[in-house]
């Protein structure tokens, strides 16, 4: 009997915390991130980090995802992205900037006039 579908959606990969998936195979969960991958024995997956064997030490044939809704295809990670294509962000044309003053707010001007002994400002 293969792992229910709820399970692997509660699922994640103790080491990074990210999505694992199936494989095509259904004896492992394969964790593209960390690039290991979990056995299943008796239909329970032994998600212990000592236990999982690198991507380098499993044959090609057991690192295939089984295809179906929600399924994360080899090579679709975040990196793999990264590395396929470049990002384009649209940018402003440059423009000439002329230095400025910044003007500071403008002061009251007073003016001290001394009529006896009082003063007063105008």
């Amino acid at each position: 009997m293969a792992i229910d579908k709820e399970l692997l959606d509660i699922l994640a990969c103790p080491k990074c915390k990210g999505e694992i998936s199936l494989n095509k195979a259904q004896d492992g969960l394969l964790c593209f991130s960390c690039k290991l991958l979990y056995e299943i024995e008796d239909d329970i997956p032994i998600m212990l980090i000592d236990e999982a064997k690198p991507f380098d030490q499993v044959p090609k044939e057991r690192l295939r995802v089984k295809a179906g809704p929600g399924a994360k295809k080899a090579g679709t990670g975040k990196k793999a992205r990264k590395a396929g294509r470049k990002r384009t962000v649209a940018r402003k044309p440059a423009t000439k900037k002329t230095a400025t003053k910044k003007k500071s707010p403008a002061k009251k001007k007073t003016k001290t006039v001394r009529a006896g002994k009082k003063s007063r400002t105008t």
